[in-house]
């Protein structure tokens, strides 16, 4: 039987070649390699060992979150600027983050046809602080420190509609400094493109993690400039708000807003067009669209503006 994820991975140029070995549905692996050799079995592994090591020496794991504000409309411009700035300010307040980003949220997605709160809630959320972190363990602790928690559970409960929100996730980046502390002037402007993705019921990790990458290099190509492009598994989505009885009425809290599996995350230079031609290729539409070939689907996703000032490396 012909893998349902086989026509998705096509998709990908890079993948020409390789359409031969889609054809076989990759989660029925186990069931294929018994009908071979022990001495070709181990030797396979061996190799899938190699590469592993070869390519973890070329990158490096860090924690990063995602920190989603819905502001009141009856903020004007100069208070939106001050809470976000008050609350980026917190990097250099508590120990942790090494670099970041903030901006506004000036597109939100959800998947294709959907209807519902959700859809509705997300709307209200309109502005994001994204920090990066060396370590999960400095992240939390960060999270964690009375400084952090008072200052957003304050927001949270004076100056928005539906809370703030935290997904706390880790990915795999470039072992460069440059990457790491998103250093260099194509970092000091452009646009964040990040996704909350659920994996489908047929998809194996192995068709997720394919998929995934092979969208990052998409996404990294000339065709559409990304500066950097990574995935990686969400460990958390923590709910600032403080205002249960906001939360009743809109019939969804902000933590199921933003809860999903995966969080795949890409920085774009200045042109926005860059975003949306990107948003527009056969992978992304079926991500959004939720069809059935692909091994992921949209939960949420948010498209951050950074304007200069609004991005940087921090030194705590």
């Amino acid at each position: 039987m012909a893998s349902q994820f086989g026509t998705i991975f096509r998709l990908f140029p890079s993948l020409a070649a390789r359409s031969h070995r889609n054809s076989a549905p990759r989660h029925h692996y186990n069931s294929i390699s018994t009908k071979r050799n022990n001495k070709e079995s181990l030797a396979s592994e061996t190799r899938r060992r190699r590469r592993r090591v070869v390519a973890s020496a070329d990158t490096c794991q860090v924690a990063e979150s995602l920190t989603v504000f819905s502001l009141t409309p009856d903020l004007d411009d100069e208070q939106v600027s001050e809470v976000i700035d008050t609350c980026w300010s917190l990097q250099y307040m508590v120990r942790g983050p090494v670099c970041g980003s903030a901006g506004p949220v000036i597109t939100g997605l959800v998947p294709s046809g959907t209807q519902s709160p959700k859809a509705t809630s997300l709307e209200q959320f309109n502005n994001c602080i994204l920090f990066r972190y060396a370590s999960e363990k400095s992240m939390q602790d960060f999270l964690n420190h009375l400084k952090t928690k008072y200052m957003l559970d304050d927001v949270a409960k004076e100056k928005t509609s539906a809370g703030v929100a935290t997904v706390t996730f880790m990915t795999s980046i470039p072992n460069e400094l440059e990457s790491i502390f998103r250093r260099g002037a194509e970092w000091e402007e452009g646009y964040e493109l990040i996704l909350g993705l659920d994996r489908s019921a047929d998809g194996s990790t192995d068709d997720v993690e394919e998929f995934l990458r092979l969208t990052e290099g998409l996404a990294s190509s000339s065709a559409f400039g990304a500066v950097q492009a990574a995935h990686g598994p969400v460990l958390s989505v923590i709910n600032h708000t403080l205002q249960p009885e906001k939360e009743e009425e809109e019939g969804i809290s902000c933590d199921d807003q933003f809860r999903c599996d995966t969080i795949f995350i890409s920085r774009f230079p200045q042109d926005s067009s860059a975003v949306e031609s990107f948003l527009q290729s056969p992978p992304m539409q079926a991500v959004i669209q939720a069809d059935a070939r692909s091994p992921v689907s949209l939960a949420w996703g948010l498209i951050m503006e950074v304007s200069p000032g609004q991005s940087n490396e921090s030194f705590n």
